[in-house]
């Protein structure tokens, strides 16, 4: 089903970039507004960081509400290199839904590892961990920027895998 190809697809995508939050330009603890600079060393990104997302979409009377909680933990190798490791809960809500279709959506995503579907409110939650892997400053964290109190990362949009900005905050 298309729904399911759709759900999964997203999973793999925030996989595959292992952090996504949305989020937007916040203000610092000094009650300012966060000035950001370059990540020029994996050293500023030792550490956990943590955030949740949420969009809604709707087409045809569906309201499509995803909702992300991650958790990233980066340590640095050294100035150019490290590792990412972390957890994160992605759900869709369903509201506007018949019941049929429902169901079918349902279906497609019960028995799947790591998925929970909960009738009551028509949503699916997936949760995941993803191990250990290598990063380099260069390549993953190209563009990523950092506020002037190392408390928060801000990764910018991808418009070419529609990957909104993003927003982190250290733990």
């Amino acid at each position: 089903m298309a729904d399911k190809k759709i759900l999964l697809g997203m999973l793999a995508l925030v996989l595959a970039f292992g952090m996504a939050v949305v989020g937007c330009g916040g203000d610092d603890d000094s009650g300012g507004a966060d000035t950001w600079a370059n990540v020029t060393s994996m050293t500023q990104l030792n550490g956990t960081w943590k955030g949740s997302s949420s969009q809604r979409d709707s087409e045809g009377g569906v309201t499509l509400t995803a909702t992300m909680e991650m958790t990233v933990t980066i340590t640095a190798t050294n100035a150019t290199t490290g590792t990412m490791s972390g957890s994160q809960k992605l759900t869709y809500t369903y509201s506007g839904i018949d019941t049929a279709t429902w169901n079918e959506i349902k279906k497609e995503a019960q028995g799947e590892a790591g998925v929970t579907v909960n009738d009551a409110a028509h949503s699916i939650t997936i949760s995941d961990t993803f191990s250990s892997k290598q990063i380099s400053l260069a390549k993953d964290m190209k563009g990523v920027q950092i506020n002037q109190n190392g408390t928060k990362l801000k990764q910018p949009a991808d418009d070419e895998d529609g990957s909104p900005e993003m927003i982190f905050t250290k733990q």
